[in-house]
């Protein structure tokens, strides 16, 4: 079951849904609040949780995300997709500046909206694939999206799955950097550095060279593609101080020129 409402306009709503199942029926209560886009806040596209059905049976492990679109004054629209319409459309595109696509966003991506994403990136847009082994199919997702910039994830964790934490000799000097002073992470999946022309590691995995758990690539038009070796995003972030600091920093951004 879904439950959809208007975003439109910012404001508190509340209803009952009528559930039937068999012979039984329940009533719901359901309640939200639209907030008002923060004045000059980063537009950010999330294309797949974390609120739906299947994430958790846990709502408060969602508080750390809400924190982050807060604090980091995030103008936020979901998509969420469904059997049979395209993952990514052109309109919700275009009023993005950054695009965080995950979990089923890549499991479920057709020809047009690798090609839709790829059009963004080319036009200046950020794009933020976050897969790994773990969640079944993402990472044949991810690599339809970033390979043709230089980079390739592999269908692979580290050994045995340990706990990964970088600290400063495997963080990279950059921007998209600033203030993480670490970062931590279970049963990574590893971005290998395919064309070092045009990809870089930001966050590396210790000992493994040309390899990142964090990698970035930029393309002429001031596009860029950055890859985490990890598909619960609004999970991750709770490990560490420097994973929200870290994914706060991917997702904000000036705005693109139009």
């Amino acid at each position: 079951m879904r439950v959809a409402f208007d975003t439109s306009a910012a404001g508190e709503l509340k209803g009952d849904v009528t559930v039937r199942c068999a012979n039984e029926t329940a009533t719901v209560p359901v309640h939200a609040v639209v907030q008002r886009a923060a004045p000059g806040g980063s537009r950010v596209l999330v294309v797949e949780g974390p609120f739906e059905a299947s994430a958790t049976q846990d709502p408060s492990l969602l508080d750390a995300w809400r924190r982050l679109v807060d604090d980091g004054r995030l103008d936020v629209d979901y998509l969420v997709p469904d059997r049979t319409s395209p993952v990514v459309d052109v309109a919700a595109l275009a009023r993005a500046d950054t695009v965080l696509i995950a979990e089923r966003g890549l499991v479920k991506l057709q020809e047009g909206d690798v090609q839709r994403l790829h059009g963004f990136v080319c036009g200046g847009g950020r794009l933020v694939v976050a897969a790994d082994k773990f969640f079944d199919a993402t990472v044949a997702g991810a690599n339809r999206l970033v390979e043709p910039f230089g980079l390739q994830m592999l269908d692979a964790e580290l050994p045995g799955g340990a706990p990964v934490a970088s600290g400063d000799g495997d963080l990279r000097r950059h921007a998209l950097l600033a203030g993480v002073d670490g970062v931590a992470a279970q049963r990574a999946t590893p971005v290998r550095i395919v064309d070092s022309g045009r990809a870089r590691v930001l966050v590396g995995l210790p000992g493994l060279g040309d390899h990142a758990f964090v990698a970035l690539a930029e393309t002429r038009s001031g596009g860029e593609v950055v890859v985490v070796g990890t598909s619960l995003y609004w999970h991750w972030i709770t490990k560490a101080p420097g994973n929200e600091r870290l994914l706060r920093n991917l997702l904000t951004r000036a705005p693109r020129l139009k």
